[in-house]
């Protein structure tokens, strides 16, 4: 028996911007594991480029509409998702010093697929832009994440919010992005 979708009538319904409704989210922290926005060691294989990772999966653009089509139709209206992850793609850094010098080139083609799908389908995102894994130390092959090193580091977190953060938060800031709830 399916699952019936929540009532959500009544008084109690959350307002924004206006709009009154419900949020009924869900944890989506990745589609592909740290690489659904920009490139990473493992290769460009995010929300927006259409390819597959291999091994016979789908495009994570594909994997994506059918997440958030079976959200559509339980109900679901948010999702949480982890941007950076554990700061394996999106980011590129100084192979010198490892520091964070900005976002890659496929990182904004990414986010901007991502949202578009999430519009399709009434989804509101709740970007979270790192996960507890950057306190891992980094892996020996500098492909997977960890990335603690930068937190502990006054000159690299400035290198990463000034080169990262901040880039992300002026492309953004205007985006007026609004979903009936």
């Amino acid at each position: 028996m399916p699952n019936p979708k929540p009532d959500l009538a009544g008084e109690s319904r959350i307002n924004l911007n206006g709009n009154k409704g419900w949020l009924l989210g869900v944890n989506l922290p990745w589609v592909k594991c740290g690489n659904d926005f920009g490139a990473s060691g493992y290769g460009s294989y995010g929300i927006g480029s259409h390819v597959s990772p291999g091994n016979g999966e789908p495009p994570s653009t594909q994997v994506l509409s059918g997440i958030f089509q079976t959200m559509q139709a339980a109900g679901a209206n948010v999702a949480r998702w982890f941007m950076f992850f554990d700061g394996r793609g999106g980011i590129t850094y100084d192979t010198a010093t490892r520091s964070p010098t900005g976002i890659d080139v496929d990182f904004f083609r990414d986010v901007d697929e991502a949202i578009g799908i999430a519009k399709t389908y009434s989804v509101r995102l709740v970007f979270v832009l790192i996960s507890f894994d950057w306190m891992n130390v980094e892996a020996t092959d500098q492909k997977s994440g960890g990335k603690s090193y930068i937190l502990q580091s006054n000159t690299l977190q400035d290198a990463l919010v000034n080169n990262v953060f901040a880039p992300l938060f002026q492309r953004y800031a205007n985006d007026k992005i609004h979903y009936r709830v």
